[in-house]
């Protein structure tokens, strides 16, 4: 399969060489991230988000080392998402969080619960928009989404979300002082 002619044809409008992109893309990005995940299940949804990025930017994208690389590209970015997603969550949320067996419910510690909403209540006075960013990424969001409702582009969305991570992280971390 000669990808680059397929690219051609699909940015001049052809649909069936975008379903051919979207089918070699998708098999070769579900054995990927197969490989660099613990689940099927998340792997799939990795190879997803990941095509579903591509289509949304190779008409207008500038490849500079070809389209491949670009697109695996696109789907290493989604594979650290999710691992970044995953590390934070776990060091923001289940920090004095008991998790039972596996069963991933869980039973807040009051103290650490009461430290966290003051904390959040903190940013929120201190930033509303970085309060608002990090609120909208727990509730499951995509960052597309955010962006419309924010009206900001992705590296603010980013550098907001990262500061916002930051701040509540170092509130928590002096309120367990």
């Amino acid at each position: 399969m000669d990808l680059d002619r397929l690219l051609q044809r699909a940015r001049s409008g052809d649909k069936s060489a975008e379903s051919e992109i979207l089918k070699y893309l998708s098999a070769r990005f579900r054995l990927l991230a197969e490989r660099r995940v613990e689940s099927r299940e998340v792997a799939e949804d990795i190879a997803q988000t990941a095509c579903v990025a591509v289509l949304e930017n190779y008409r207008t994208a500038v490849f500079d080392k070809g389209f491949a690389p670009w697109a695996h590209g696109i789907l290493r970015m989604k594979v650290g998402n999710y691992y970044q997603k995953r590390k934070t969550l776990r060091s923001t949320v289940t920090s004095g969080v008991e998790i039972e067996g596996g069963s991933g419910s869980y039973d807040p510690d009051p103290e650490f619960m009461r430290k966290l909403i003051a904390c959040l209540r903190k940013l929120f006075r201190a930033n509303k928009r970085y309060a608002r960013t990090l609120v909208l990424a727990y509730q499951g969001y995509s960052v597309k989404d955010i962006c419309k409702k924010l009206d900001a582009s992705r590296q603010t969305h980013y550098s907001n979300l990262h500061r916002a991570r930051s701040l509540l992280k170092e509130c928590l971390e002096m309120s367990s002082e």
